[in-house]
This record gives C-alpha cells, structure tokens and sequence, in this order.
C-alpha cells in the first residue's frame, strides 16, 4: 500500500492545481458607467452645471497584470452610445470579463461618436449679479470627435488593484466640466450672447455660438477626468 502513497500524493496535488489554475482563470465581471462632478469647483462662480449625456464610439480597457500579459479589450459602437451623466444608468454594452488576479494599472480609453449631432452635451445656468436680470440656461455641445484617457484608481488614488471571481466591480468615470471653464470669468459669461428658446434665455456654447468662450472650454474638455473603483 506505501508504494502507492507517493503517487496518489501527486495526483491530488496534480488535481489541486488544475483546479487552482482553472478558477484563477475565471473571469471578473467589470461594469463601468458615467457621471458628472457634483461639488467641482472651477471658472465664473455664478455657474452651475448639473446635467448631460456624452455619446461613445468606441471604449477601450488596457490591463497591466503583475507577472502576466498585459491586453486590451475594445468595443466599438457604430451607431453611438448614448450615456446620461447620472451614475445610474447602467448598460451592458459597458460590461467587461476582465481576467482575474493583480493588477499593476488599468487604463480606460473612450472616444466620442461624430455624426453631425452633439456628442458630448452638458447644460446649466448662469446666475447674473444683477438681480434684475434673469437667469440663463447655459448649453455645451461639442460635435467634433475627442478621445479620452483616464487610469482607474481606487478611493485614495492607488493604481494597483486585485480582481477576483466573486466580486463585481462597479467603477465610474467621472467628467468635471466645471473644470473646462476654468479660463473663463464672470464677464465672459455676462457678455456672451444669448438665445431665447421656449421664453428662456440659453448662452450657447458652440462652434457657432459665442465662439471665444467655447474655444476655451473646448480645449480644456477632458481635463480632471477621473475613475473610480470603490
């Protein structure tokens, strides 16, 4: 019967790595979703920005893994993927199988879809300092094609991450457009030219309204861009 200890020894080990290996290559879910800054601070003060949606052409996902190959996953949406800026609105089509295991770096990468429509929308209001005059709503849309860059990190900005079988992840990328407009002041907003739409002043903001100031912005989009993995 001894003889047959070493090899039954070696066949549940043998039988234990297998199953080791196999559960190790067990996929993590990941799904990511989209939201604006809430309590960002930045440009003219009497400027609230509080809602929008971006439109997606493609969206990319590297991983840099600790002592195995590195890889991308990309999706691309040819008719463009709308996302409101809420955090709650979760899609699918933003659902990953990343492998398991530790992570040295995971880096996002999102395009914005071009078709003539606005791509990136983001809307709000102006607060004037004069009490007399009323309030306008203010509209960003951007049309032209941008790409997106952000790495993931966790609540305290750390960029190394372990991802496991049993725990699905939930990161957010947050856009800050408030930042955007950090060159711009009060006076370029009081200045600015103003639409009326349903009895309602709207201030513009695009390639061919009040141009000076969405220069500004439009070359700060992106800027402040986080995402986070609680």
């Amino acid at each position: 019967m001894k003889l047959y200890l070493p090899f039954i020894g070696i066949l549940l080990l043998s039988v234990f790595a297998c199953e080791k290996e196999a559960a190790f290559k067990n996929p993590t879910t990941v799904v990511f979703s989209f939201e604006k800054e809430a309590t960002s601070v930045g440009g003219p003060d009497l400027l609230t920005l509080d809602a929008g949606y971006i439109v997606l052409g493609k969206f990319s996902v590297l991983g840099e893994r600790t002592g195995a190959e590195n890889f991308t996953f990309s999706r691309t949406f040819e008719d463009g993927l709308h996302i409101p800026l809420d955090h709650t609105t979760i899609l699918s089509d933003l659902e990953f199988d990343l492998p398991q295991g530790n992570y040295d770096g995971i880096t996002v990468t999102f395009e914005t879809y071009e078709d003539g429509n606005p791509n990136l929308f983001i809307e709000g209001e102006y607060q004037y300092l004069n009490p007399l005059k009323q309030p306008s709503d203010v509209h960003l849309e951007l049309f032209s094609s941008k790409t997106f860059e952000v790495e993931i990190t966790n609540s305290v900005g750390g960029k190394t991450f372990t991802l496991e079988e049993t725990v699905e992840e939930t990161p957010t990328i947050i856009l800050d457009p408030k930042k955007w407009f950090d060159g711009v002041i009060d006076n370029d907003m009081v200045l600015a030219n103003v639409n009326i739409a349903n009895n309602q002043q709207v201030i513009l903001l695009n390639q061919s309204n009040n141009l000076p100031i969405f220069n500004q912005v439009d070359n700060q989009v992106g800027n402040a861009t986080v995402c986070i993995l609680d």
